[in-house]
């Protein structure tokens, strides 16, 4: 039941008098509210049981059930060749995403990004119109606690083949994603 606020009135009114009804009014209202708090607290239960990186609180286990940054590309602004990155308990997430920017001398504000689940592959794909469609893309895999990216493949849309260009989908973060679809 929603408590029923009184507007209290200075004196010499008397149409708020201060009595036993209405300070037990008041009195029931805190109550409740002391009742509801300790509902909602004997609910939530013991955070330490969160299958989480960080249960000291529940905004922090939430969030952390939600997404966590896995990997951090350590030269961002440098070419990126085919390779390999390992990343412990990968296998724990049910989809990654990757964050990639175009460019490897560009800034930060032309991201692309690809949602992967384990077991299948994705594209980072950059499609420029400069005098014509540029596309280039990198195929990226991922399998258990391992993600391959392959070399960035550059191809006007006029050219019969693509060549590599390690300097374009240039992967910056991996971000792993729990509880998406339990």
């Amino acid at each position: 039941m929603a408590y029923t606020k009184t507007e209290w009135e200075d004196l010499p009114s008397t149409n708020t008098p201060i009595t036993a009804d209405n300070l037990n009014h008041m009195e029931d209202g805190i109550e409740q509210v002391d009742n509801d708090i300790d509902e909602i607290y004997n609910n939530i239960g013991d955070l330490s049981n969160l299958n989480t990186a960080d249960n000291t609180n529940i905004v922090s286990a939430i969030n952390s059930m939600l997404s966590i940054k896995l990997w951090e590309n350590p030269n961002g602004n440098t070419s990126f060749s085919s390779q390999a990155v390992s990343i412990q308990n990968l296998s724990d997430y049910e989809m990654i995403e990757i964050f990639a920017k175009n460019y490897a001398s560009s800034s930060y504000k032309n991201l692309v990004s690809v949602r992967i689940i384990n077991g299948y592959n994705g594209y980072l794909c950059v499609i420029e119109t400069n005098g014509g469609i540029i596309n280039r893309q990198a195929t990226v895999d991922w399998v258990n606690n391992k993600v391959t990216f392959e070399n960035a493949k550059f191809k006007d849309v006029n050219a019969t083949s693509a060549s590599n260009d390690n300097n374009r989908c240039i992967p910056l973060i991996i971000v792993g994603y729990k509880k998406i679809f339990s």
